[in-house]
């Protein structure tokens, strides 16, 4: 197979819209529902998610370039530090988007007052949900792509490969990491409700526990992005850390047995309205 088509399209006055931006939306939009959703299943103050989101949004695009200048271009970062605001030139982590994450759920825990894995609890399914989205359109741009095979089920990307006089074919892991963020956001739906999994910061242990072991063994088929360090790569020296995170986590959720449930603190606004109201 070659995958060749042009990453947009055409609107009538001529405006280029990337596959990739409508991708990222729907990502957004999907991440914001799932987000919405639980909140509202736990009884949380109806400006929860709308905050929620807005800090997660923005503590992912920090932590995601910051963690990629660092992880894979730290040459460049220290020679050009203004490259690391020029977002539109590529550069994103996923383990760097998961730390920006951690630590936005710890801001958001401390203005509410509230459990940090009771926050991080929320993440799992949008996460999940918005990877598959984006690694779809990580396709359509001929991106991140593999290492070179011989297989049949190999992908050409002649947009990737353009200055090879002969196109090689390549696994598709964009399509790896979709199809396998897509089956585990489908398997934590089916468990979700099972009693283990109500402990708070049981779902998001499991997940990235799962996640980081998936991660490590699609990285032996993806491209190099830096050189490997000894016989591994740097994402999977990286997943290797989130599952020990991980690990801590589950031990440290089942330790607790803490059932999860939504505390609405004095700081959050719909809590002191509702204490003016009572006064």
């Amino acid at each position: 197979m070659t995958w060749s088509i042009t990453p947009y399209f055409l609107l009538p006055d001529g405006t280029q819209v990337r596959y990739y931006s409508i991708l990222a939306l729907v990502a957004m939009v999907t991440a914001f529902a799932l987000i919405r959703a639980q909140l509202r299943r736990l009884a949380a103050p109806v400006e929860e998610p709308g905050d929620f989101f807005i800090v997660c949004f923005l503590s992912t695009i920090i932590g995601a370039r910051l963690g990629h200048m660092v992880f894979y271009d730290l040459d460049v970062l220290i020679d050009r530090p203004h490259y690391l605001f020029q977002i539109w030139r590529g550069g994103l982590s996923s383990h760097g988007a998961l730390l920006g994450l951690f630590l936005g759920c710890r801001l958001i825990s401390l203005r509410r007052g509230l459990p940090l894995f009771q926050s991080i609890d929320l993440l799992p399914l949008p996460l999940l949900l918005a990877g598959f989205w984006i690694r779809i359109g990580n396709f359509f741009n001929s991106e991140i792509v593999g290492r070179v095979t011989t297989s049949s089920w190999g992908v050409r990307f002649p947009r990737y490969d353009a200055a090879v006089m002969e196109v090689p074919l390549r696994y598709p892991v964009q399509l790896m990491d979709a199809v396998f963020c897509l089956a585990l956001f489908l398997g934590l739906l089916l468990v979700k409700k099972k009693p283990l999994f109500t402990k708070v910061g049981m779902l998001s242990g499991v997940s990235l526990f799962l996640y980081s072991i998936g991660r490590f063994h699609i990285e032996f088929f993806k491209e190099y992005q830096t050189l490997p360090i000894g016989s591994l790569t740097m994402g999977q020296y990286l997943s290797v850390l989130t599952l020990a995170g991980a690990i801590v986590i589950i031990a440290i959720s089942y330790r607790r047995q803490r059932a999860s449930t939504w505390v609405v603190s004095i700081a959050s606004p719909s809590a002191a309205n509702a204490k003016a109201m009572t006064t």
